[in-house]
């Protein structure tokens, strides 16, 4: 089970978001994930899974603040890409340079959420959505990552000195800024849901 820490999340700057996708009322989520299905074109299935999971995520992020979570002013805009101060760039995109790419992250939990397993504190997940959110009359927008965890494999926590990671059917909304650093995680080839955290990359 994770580990508490008895440390402060640290939360970093953001220099910047890149290209809007969609600008969406809540209450237009549902009507928007039927059209991109139905498009001739859609999108890459990570779109259509973030935006599904917005509303969820959304629920538990605001138990977490003062906001009335029954207004009806909220609405969100989506993004490609986040440049963080220390010259990082989040993205969500389905091509980019040949190939789809969706940035996988470390972020180190708060103290009493003990539903993972950690390496050495952390956890891990991959971004789905970047987006701003924005609460009817409150002026600054929340700055979010929906992401889905992984989790590590308790029957084989370590595969060539790499921790060994399965994805979980859990998302959360998290502020970009309580991301601590992109990581490198590969699949095991001919391994369904099996895959590995190169920590020879960072």
């Amino acid at each position: 089970e994770l580990t508490p820490i008895a440390r402060k999340t640290i939360y970093r700057k953001i220099e910047g978001f890149g290209k809007i996708f969609w600008e969406l009322p809540l209450d237009a989520i549902d009507s928007k994930i039927k059209s991109l299905k139905e498009s001739e074109n859609p999108p890459h299935q990570n779109f259509i899974k973030g935006l599904s999971q917005v509303i969820p995520a959304l629920d538990t992020f605001l138990d977490t603040t003062s906001l009335d979570s029954e207004s009806d002013d909220f609405c969100i805009k989506v993004y490609d890409s986040v440049h963080l101060e220390n010259s990082e760039i989040l993205r969500t995109t389905g091509e980019f340079q040949g190939r789809e790419w969706f940035s996988d992250v470390m972020v180190t939990p708060a103290e009493d959420q003990e539903q993972y397993s950690s390496d050495e504190g952390a956890w891990y997940g991959k971004v789905l959505l970047l987006f701003k959110f924005f609460c009817g009359s409150f002026k600054e927008p929340y700055e979010l990552a929906l992401v889905r965890w992984y989790d590590i494999d308790p029957k084989e926590p370590l595969l060539y000195g790499c921790p060994q990671l399965y994805y979980t059917g859990e998302y959360n909304a998290i502020p970009v800024g309580s991301i601590n650093q992109i990581v490198h995680i590969v699949p095991r080839f001919n391994k369904e849901n099996r895959l590995l955290l190169n920590k020879y990359m960072f």
